[in-house]
């Protein structure tokens, strides 16, 4: 028995298709000025964040800032990132 291989096309996801994923929950984060992730003293901070789609137990989530770039990023908690962000109305420090 002679066994055919397939070759099967795979279409590769923009970033505006890999976010519309239903798994993906969706946060406006834009009462936020800046976040900032921390991995034990590297900082990655990404300024006037937009949204965050992120799914419940995942190890990474993505942010939107106001360019429409996309950042993917370890979930806090992951390899030992600890998140701090600033809104910009302080007296509402926390949206969610």
């Amino acid at each position: 028995m002679v066994k055919k291989s397939v070759r099967v096309k795979v279409k590769k996801l923009t970033n505006k298709e890999k976010l519309m994923n239903p798994d993906l929950q969706k946060k406006d984060i834009t009462t936020e000025s800046w976040r900032t992730y921390d991995f034990g003293g590297r900082m990655y901070t990404i300024h006037d964040p937009q949204e965050l789609y992120y799914r419940e137990g995942g190890t990474t989530h993505r942010v939107v800032d106001i360019a429409g770039v996309v950042h993917c990023v370890p979930a806090p908690g992951y390899h030992g990132c600890v998140l701090r962000w600033k809104n910009k109305d302080v007296s509402v420090p926390v949206n969610f």
